[in-house]
């Protein structure tokens, strides 16, 4: 028995304690701490058992303190625009620059222009042009016969005819003029520059004129030539609208009745409405003027109508032509204010 409980002893393990590295004998019946006791004496310990065996270090201030830290030679992105603002930026020369500018410079005309137009619209005053083609209705006063109480304006106008010479004195002008006349064709001295012409016909048109001019020298009349001459506009006095109005369209008339005596003369016919047009214009009312220049213009186309009436009734009255050419190189020396 005590044999066995010597090698129970013998058998027990032995229970060795090592606190802070060091080997310490484990002594029995040690005082146990109670861990239930109060939480503020267990904290208190553990507290102090804690200051025990900690020490806090803080760190030093260093004298090289780091730098606090920046951003060096960022560079930041450019945020760009969804809708750039095209008015922001410089234009360039080139043909970009251009292009804008004339886009701009057209609908910034084009207001200007409109804007203009409208105030030449509304500041022009409405005149009536002793010019019109279209005659206006005379009131009773007007048609009252009152001298010179209006002046009308016969426009200027560029005459085709055929030139027989030109003299540097008038007696060989006049020599010949009577050397025309004897060969059955008028014409009229026309004093220009110190210089004298002579006209022997009148036409619509230069066309016409040339070739009147060939079929002259066909016929042996040497020294003719086509050209035109410029007829300066004429002031005259009358004694009312309608007589101004009614001068004007006649003198408008008078190229009409030139063209249709050449015609006549150099086709054997004529154009029956343009010499009607004529007739209504030369033979319309308020015909009667009282001032001499209106009258002896109004007789000469008259006398030339007639002969190119007589002509229509029967194309051999071929002389009645050349008195009617006759008349209307009459007609052109008084426009001018010449009279032979």
């Amino acid at each position: 028995m005590n044999e066995l409980n010597e090698d129970n002893k013998n058998n027990q393990e032995i229970i060795t304690v090592i606190v802070d590295g060091e080997e310490r004998p484990y002594v029995e019946g040690a005082l146990i701490r109670d861990w239930q006791m109060s939480s503020e004496e267990a904290a208190a310990t553990m507290s102090e058992e804690e200051d025990d065996e900690f020490q806090w270090v803080l760190p030093m201030n260093d004298e090289d303190e780091i730098p606090e830290f920046h951003h060096v030679n960022v560079v930041k992105p450019i945020k760009r625009d969804k809708f750039p603002n095209l008015w922001n930026k410089q234009l360039q020369p080139g043909f970009s620059g251009m292009l804008i500018a004339i886009c701009l410079a057209v609908p910034v005309g084009l207001m200007l222009g409109l804007l203009i137009l409208k105030m030449f619209i509304h500041t022009e005053p409405i005149t009536t042009s002793a010019d019109s083609e279209i005659p206006t209705v005379a009131t009773e006063k007007e048609k009252q016969p009152t001298s010179g109480d209006v002046t009308a304006l016969l426009p200027a106008m560029t005459v085709p005819v055929v030139q027989a010479g030109v003299y540097s004195s008038e007696e060989s002008a006049n020599n010949r003029v009577e050397e025309l006349s004897g060969q059955g064709y008028g014409s009229i001295i026309h004093k220009l520059s110190e210089q004298y012409f002579v006209y022997m016909s009148v036409a619509g048109n230069i066309n016409q004129a040339k070739l009147w001019e060939s079929e002259l020298k066909a016929k042996g009349i040497e020294e003719v030539w086509a050209k035109e001459i410029a007829i300066p506009e004429r002031q005259v006095q009358l004694a009312s609208q309608t007589e101004g109005e009614n001068l004007v369209a006649e003198a408008k008339s008078f190229s009409l009745l030139a063209g249709e005596i050449i015609d006549a003369l150099l086709l054997g016919n004529t154009n029956a409405d343009v010499v009607t047009s004529i007739s209504t214009i030369l033979n319309g009312e308020n015909k009667d003027y009282e001032n001499e220049t209106a009258k002896e213009l109004h007789n000469l186309l008259e006398n030339a109508h007639k002969g190119l009436l007589s002509f229509q009734t029967s194309s051999e009255n071929t002389d009645e032509l050349t008195q009617s050419q006759s008349s209307l190189l009459k007609y052109i020396s008084v426009y001018i204010g010449e009279s032979n």
